[in-house]
Formats: C-alpha cells, sequence, structure tokens
C-alpha cells in the first residue's frame, strides 16, 4: 500500500521520516501519515486522499508515486467544506449516498469511522463508495450496481479475500512449481545434483520468508533511481536550510542598519539639544 517493492531487512523509514520533515498533506488539513510526494518533490499528499479523490492519480502504481494530476481537481471540489472538521482547507469527497451532498475529507472520513468501501468489480476494477456520517449506519443496505442483494458488499470483500489468500497460498507453495527432473533433463545434469541445489534453494527461500533469493532487474533499477531519488532530497533540503539562513543574515543586515540609523539620529538630536542649550547659558551669563 505504500509502494515497498522489496521489504528491507531490520528498521526502516518512511520516505518522510528518511528526509526529516513533517509537511502537511495538499488534500486535507492532517499532518503525518503514508505521504507521497507530487512530481515536484516539493508537495506532499497521503496515499488514501489520493485514492479516493477520484481526479488525482498515482503515476508508478508498484511504487505508489508520484502523485499526479492535482491540477485536475475542479475548483468546485476545493471551495466544498468539510463536514466534520468544518474546515475548507484541501479538497473533499462526498457522500455516494444518492440525494446526498454532504462532503467531509478523506483522513477526515477515515477518524470518524465512515463507511469506506473499496469494490473489486468483474472487470478488475476498483470502485470507491462513501459515505456520510448519517448513512454510515445503513450503508450495507444500500444495492451495488443495480444488484438488491442486501450482503453484496460483503460478497465482494469475500472474493477479495479469498483472492488473496489464493495468491499468498501459491507464493508459499512455490516450491510446487518447479520440477526437479524436468530441470535436469533441460540442463542435462545429474538428477541428484539438480534436487541438492533445488532443496538449497527450498530452506532458503522459505528462510527469506518465501521471498526472491536474486533481486529481480527492475527491483535494481528501481533501487538505484530510489537512491538518486533520495541524493536529490537530501540536496533539496540542504538548499532549503541554506535558503532560510541566508534569510536570517539578511534580516539580521537590516535590523543592524536600523538600529545605527537610530543611533545616528540619536546622536544628531543630542548634538542639536546641546547647541540649543549652549545658546540658553550664553544669553543667560550675557544678556
Amino acid at each position: 500500500c505504500y509502494g515497498i517493492l522489496k521489504v528491507p531487512i531490520g528498521s526502516w523509514l518512511c520516505r518522510t521520516c528518511a528526509l526529516g520533515v513533517q509537511p502537511k498533506c495538499l488534500l486535507c488539513p492532517k499532518r503525518g501519515g503514508a505521504l507521497k510526494p507530487t512530481r515536484s518533490g516539493t508537495k506532499w499528499v497521503h496515499v488514501s486522499c489520493a485514492l479516493w479523490i477520484p481526479e488525482v492519480s498515482i503515476g508508478c502504481p508498484e511504487k505508489m508515486e508520484p502523485i499526479t494530476k492535482i491540477s485536475h481537481i475542479p475548483a468546485s471540489r476545493w471551495a466544498l467544506s468539510c463536514s466534520l472538521c468544518k474546515e475548507c482547507t484541501g479538497t473533499c469527497i462526498q457522500c455516494s449516498m444518492p440525494a446526498c451532498v454532504t462532503a467531509f475529507h478523506v483522513t477526515c472520513a477515515f477518524d470518524h469511522n465512515l463507511d469506506m468501501r473499496t469494490i473489486l468489480a468483474d472487470n478488475d476494477e476498483v470502485k470507491f463508495k462513501s459515505f456520510c456520517l448519517e448513512h454510515s449506519a445503513g450503508a450495507t443496505k444500500l444495492p451495488e450496481e443495480g444488484r438488491t442483494e442486501p450482503d453484496q458488499a460483503q460478497l465482494d470483500l469475500e472474493k477479495v479475500t479469498l483472492r488473496k489468500q489464493k495468491l499468498q497460498q501459491l507464493e508459499e507453495d512455490f516450491y510446487e512449481l518447479v520440477k526437479p527432473s524436468e530441470v535436469a533433463e533441460n540442463l542435462d545434469l545429474s538428477e541428484s545434483l539438480v534436487d541438492f541445489v533445488y532443496q538449497y534453494w527450498k530452506l532458503k527461500r522459505k528462510a527469506n520468508s518465501n521471498k526472491p533469493l536474486l533481486t529481480p532487474k527492475t527491483d535494481e533499477v528501481d533501487n538505484l533511481a530510489q537512491q538518486e531519488q533520495d541524493v536529490l532530497y537530501r540536496r533539496l533540503k540542504l538548499f532549503t536550510h541554506l535558503r532560510q539562513d541566508l534569510e536570517r543574515v539578511r534580516n539580521l543586515c537590516y535590523m543592524v542598519t536600523r538600529r545605527e540609523k537610530m543611533k545616528h539620529t540619536i546622536c544628531k538630536l543630542q548634538e542639536q539639544i546641546f547647541h540649543l542649550q549652549m545658546i540658553l547659558i550664553e544669553k543667560d551669563l550675557y544678556p
């Protein structure tokens, strides 16, 4: 869900924590959470906001970034006010119940445990259905796509769960997809040697949580691209700090200049006061 193609060994940091920043989501008022950058790399969006707002898209679904098509969001959606947090910041989605136009932020909906459905259609298309606070309690009785079964959402959820279980079972039983005898015949090697390598490979992969022992070529390219991107992010952060330091220096120079001008003005006034006092003293002494 966060676009981790290869789970790293040990502890790891998400993109924002690795950069040491706490940005605000462009589409909602919430900070923190699973955030991904836009193409510019300077603005951040929650993954959930990008998925649930229909106009927004994700450049690479495998890596879940960058967040694109922010400019495609209509002005009417930006003008909506959240019915939960009462803020006009970011963009809102609206209730999927017909004739209901209640708006709310995606993250606010999850915080208030609203009914947020992801429905897998027959053509493997994922549809998103969201319901406001009023309709969340009875949302399970709402017919989907003209179907009258009250438990259609539950059936769709069971279908998705069953599919995930099948894929997980195939991943766990990966060794059944390989026949050592066929490999030995194709490579013209002894079956005992192939079986020895096969058993070692099976045990090693099992110990590695059923993950491939050799990093796929695409993962290597992605890792290099990720490293280059991290370097660019670090440089961007460095330039940001440098700009902030230069701004502080500019402000200090302005304040010092202003102080010296005020000191010069005060000295002039003191000099004028002294001359006036001298004139008055002379008049008293020599009337």
